[in-house]
């Protein structure tokens, strides 16, 4: 596994507080209950201004169980009364994460791409990186209104113009992905 990832910076509990960075992160995982496949899988990609705090908050998702039914909070005004009570139910991150990923998946994985101050290049090696992983729950900024149910078999690549990092392509994610392409 050291090896595979050997670009990347592995996440673990030790190092996590490390990372109190900005910068691109990576979650992998392999699928469950599927005879044969032992792939790692490129989940997620996500860029922020605190590594450190993105990937806690993710570990913490996964490791909870869904309220899927909704949690009555009572709403209570500035002088302490309360006025009535609504239901509060997941939203899609938790969704994605306290259900999809944890059912589906197993053996998490966080690495960290690179730590990285600028936004704009953040975003860039983020979609790059996405794109080239082919990381199946990552969304550019939002969701498609349409899609198609997920053959793993079968995924099929953009073809759109993908961001090119310079020094970060060339060490990093280039290597990585032709390592990841042909597991």
């Amino acid at each position: 596994m050291e090896k595979f990832f050997k670009e990347l910076m592995v996440v673990n509990n030790h190092n996590l507080s490390s990372f109190n960075t900005p910068g691109v992160w990576a979650l992998f995982g392999k699928r469950k209950n599927v005879v044969n496949d032992d792939k790692w899988y490129c989940l997620q990609v996500g860029q922020t201004t605190c590594i450190k705090n993105e990937i806690q908050k993710d570990k913490q998702l996964l490791a909870e169980e869904l309220n899927n039914n909704g949690t009555k909070i009572p709403y209570v005004n500035q002088f302490g009364e309360e006025l009535f009570s609504y239901y509060v139910y997941p939203t899609s991150r938790e969704y994605l994460y306290s259900k999809y990923i944890k059912e589906q998946f197993k053996d998490f994985l966080f690495a960290v791409i690179c730590e990285e101050e600028d936004n704009n290049v953040r975003k860039s090696i983020e979609k790059e990186f996405a794109y080239k992983t082919n990381a199946i729950c990552w969304r550019n900024g939002g969701p498609f209104k349409k899609g198609i149910k997920i053959d793993f078999e079968n995924r099929k690549s953009e073809t759109r113009e993908i961001p090119y990092n310079g020094e970060i392509s060339d060490s990093i994610i280039i290597p990585f992905v032709k390592r990841y392409n042909t597991q």
